[in-house]
């Protein structure tokens, strides 16, 4: 102990009388090793950390379908085969579900387009959770004709009805319909995308009228006690197989795809960009660490004659090496510290960035400080000095005794080995610091491509909104085209508006509908090798406001709606899957797998891409 107190007073005096090698050297390992701990803070809350207050997660899985032929890694369960699911094994002990939507929020301070989550009355029961005000949802109020009742997130009770105790029992339109708010949750369940919920509702799990093609809930499961993640694999794969025979129509090409809690929140793709990220910043890392041995290195070589006199005196290799890991780990420690202030300070920028971003946003405020990251700030501070400051401590210990001490100054000590292993480290740095440098440059050329590419229409000259209509007050079909019709007629009389339409799903924001279709005079396909295509609904203005090319045939019409001709156009890339060297105008397909002549759709037109 008075050999260590000894080395650690001796380094402080040294590091004190090098006062620029010591701040180049804290800032350059500070930086690393906070770019580090903020990528682990993401780790830490996805696999180390409950995302959300879920007890006993070790025992949840999510249950999920994939379809291979359509490249579907993994797709939520419809209603349908969530209760069969649900009622055809038993390794799990429960299963829940819940989903997001969007709906009209009335009878707060003003009406608002707001997200919803419709869940499974055993939700919070499942994860073990429960609101902070009021209860939660009792069993049975997610079955048809159940009363219907809210319970609200934090942020909405605050933000919207003022944080007032007495909210529990209001009344507040949802979608027209009257609800009652029976609870508030707790704040910790605003993470990732359960941010976006601002009410929670029970959904209505109704086997006869929803569609079983309607893959819409996130789905969790609790293993029953000794069951074992396989055992639920083997029997959600039974139940599965059972569906791809007794429904073809709907579920042909469909699999169990049956996750562990860490691998269901992220997901394939998160988890691959978020290996990238790590392994990157550990590159920036190892660069910064090879930097700091190229200087500690070349001043072992000025402290040559330093070196060379402790030696004289008695002091061992062993010794030396000791003393000047001593300083690396004093260093180290001091960046550790300081790396925490860049931590906070790059999970302060990316909030910034992602301020536009409610999921982003409710990510990022999770990051921060605790025992996780603590430790792991220590455990880099003190594995780094075996990067940066062994080698120089070796390669200085091993000098030439009597060599040293007759070089004026001691300036050369370590001669040609010294250079030999400084070339050594800054080769190192310049073969790390390059590939970073290429994987950045693909990087930059992809998102430079993605902003050259045509497409299609003047990005910065379209303007859109979203309008949901309440379902309690606009349930019949006719009143929906009334309103409709009349927002066009207004916007387009705007002096402002040069033209304007409706379309189901705005492009590059929303993707389209996914169905399979039949090609009429084609041998049908198997079930499951039937094509499928997105589909998209607009109104025939949308292609002039888009500016989309017709290649071949004509666009829609007002009589086309006005008729209700089931007519539709194809882009060039579906007449090359399809139809290639050929034109599909005036063929018909059948879209989903509906059996009436009213299905058949007649293609009346091409357009570009």
């Amino acid at each position: 102990m008075n050999d260590l107190l000894q080395d650690v007073r001796f380094a402080f005096r040294t590091l004190k009388q090098s006062p620029t090698f010591t701040v180049i050297t804290v800032l350059t390992l500070a930086i690393a090793i906070g770019v580090n701990c903020a990528i682990f803070s993401l780790l830490n809350i996805m696999f180390l950390s409950d995302l959300v207050p879920i007890r006993d997660g070790e025992t949840l899985g999510f249950v999920f379908v994939r379809n291979p032929e359509r490249g579907i890694e993994r797709r939520d369960l419809s209603i349908p085969d969530f209760l069969d699911i649900r009622d055809g094994i038993t390794a799990f002990e429960d299963l829940a579900g819940t989903t997001r939507e969007p709906a009209i929020l009335t009878g707060a301070d003003e009406p608002a387009r707001i997200t919803i989550g419709p869940s499974t009355a055993n939700l919070f029961d499942l994860w073990g959770i429960q609101p902070v005000l009021g209860r939660g949802f009792l069993e049975g109020e997610d079955l048809p004709g159940a009363e219907r009742v809210a319970v609200l997130s934090h942020g909405s009770w605050q933000r919207r009805f003022g944080g007032d105790p007495e909210v529990i029992g209001r009344k507040i339109k949802l979608n027209g319909y009257s609800t009652t708010v029976i609870g508030v949750m707790t704040e910790k369940m605003e993470m990732g995308g359960l941010a976006e919920i601002e009410v929670w509702v029970p959904v209505v799990l109704d086997r006869e009228l929803a569609r079983r093609d309607d893959r819409m809930l996130w789905v969790t499961g609790k293993l029953a006690p000794g069951a074992t993640l396989e055992q639920a694999r083997a029997e959600v794969a039974g139940v599965v197989a059972r569906l791809r025979e007794e429904y073809p129509d709907t579920n042909a090409g469909w699999h169990e795809y049956v996750a562990t809690y860490n691998e269901g929140l992220g997901g394939t793709e998160f988890n691959t960009i978020l290996t990238m990220l790590s392994v990157t910043v550990a590159f920036v890392l190892l660069i910064a660490c090879s930097n700091v041995a190229t200087l500690m290195l070349a001043r072992a070589s000025a402290r040559g004659r330093e070196i060379a006199v402790r030696a004289a005196l008695g002091a061992g290799r062993l010794r030396i090496v000791r003393q000047l890991l001593t300083e690396g780990a004093m260093l180290s420690l001091t960046a550790g510290l300081l790396g925490l202030l860049v931590m906070k300070a790059t999970l302060a920028g990316l909030l910034f960035m992602s301020r536009d971003n409610a999921e982003m946003v409710a990510v990022v405020s999770y990051l921060g400080i605790d025992r996780n990251v603590l430790l792991f700030t220590l455990s880099v501070a003190l594995v780094a000095p075996l990067l940066f400051a062994l080698f120089p401590a070796l390669r200085a210990s091993r000098g030439q005794l009597v060599e040293t001490l007759k070089e004026a100054g001691g300036r050369t000590a370590g001669g040609r080995g010294a250079m030999k292993g400084r070339r050594f480290l800054v080769a190192g740095q310049v073969a790390l610091a390059l590939g970073l440098m290429i994987v950045a440059g693909l990087l930059i050329e992809s998102m430079i491509e993605m902003r050259r590419t045509d497409l299609g229409y003047d990005e910065n000259a379209i303007l859109t909104m979203r309008v949901d209509l309440p379902e309690g007050e606009y349930a019949e079909v006719p009143q929906q085209q009334q309103f409709f019709r009349d927002v066009m007629d207004e916007v387009r009389g705007l002096s402002i508006v040069e033209s304007a339409a409706w379309v189901s799903r705005l492009p590059l924001v929303e993707g389209s509908g996914t169905t399979s279709f039949e090609i009429l005079g084609r041998p049908a396909e198997d079930p499951e090798r039937q094509p499928f295509a997105g589909v998209v609904v607009a109104e025939p203005t949308y292609f002039e406001v888009m500016e989309m090319k017709l290649v071949r045939g004509r666009g829609f019409t007002s009589d086309d709606t006005a008729d209700r001709v089931p007519v539709a156009l194809v882009n060039q890339d579906t007449v090359d899957r399809f139809w290639p060297g050929e034109t599909p105008v005036g063929q018909h397909i059948r879209l989903g797998n509906a059996e009436a002549d009213a299905a058949w759709v007649e293609i009346v037109g091409v357009v570009e891409n």
